[in-house]
């Protein structure tokens, strides 16, 4: 009986993770440096790299950044190397931001959440999410473990 008992239970917990989706190990967040003191450094923020590895054929996909704290920053090449402000909440197609302190330049939080998820720019389905923890040991000196 217990033999039956836990075919079922492992079978009903395979069919319940795979209704739910992505797993996160499908989207992971990847920063260019480990540590950040904007007034220490010669680039704008943390850089971020959404990773994600399950294949969307036909799902339209787009990156939804939210940062608890801070600011997206958009720096690279094809904006020929010019900051530009995203804000908070980002939707777009672009995998790779920087992460800043933004303009009032000072946080009061110790640790907060960076927040990205992959959707269908059609229909709205999350097809996967991640988060990264963003920490202050000091004001204005950030690290990621």
């Amino acid at each position: 009986m217990k033999k039956y008992l836990t075919i079922i239970v492992i079978s009903v917990a395979a069919i319940v993770l795979a209704a739910c989706g992505t797993t996160s190990s499908d989207l992971t967040m990847h920063p260019g440096i480990k540590a950040y003191s904007p007034s220490m450094s010669s680039v704008p923020g943390i850089e971020l790299t959404a990773v994600f590895t399950r294949d969307v054929k036909n799902k339209n996909p787009q990156y939804h950044w939210v940062a608890e704290q801070g600011t997206f920053l958009m720096w690279n090449e094809a904006n020929n190397w010019q900051v530009k402000d995203l804000g908070q909440d980002v939707l777009t197609n672009v995998h790779k931001v920087h992460w800043s302190v933004g303009l009032e330049r000072t946080i009061p939080a110790k640790a907060f959440q960076i927040l990205l998820s992959v959707e269908n720019t059609d229909t709205g389905e999350i097809l996967a999410s991640a988060t990264l923890q963003i920490e202050q040991p000091r004001t204005g000196y950030f690290i990621i473990d």
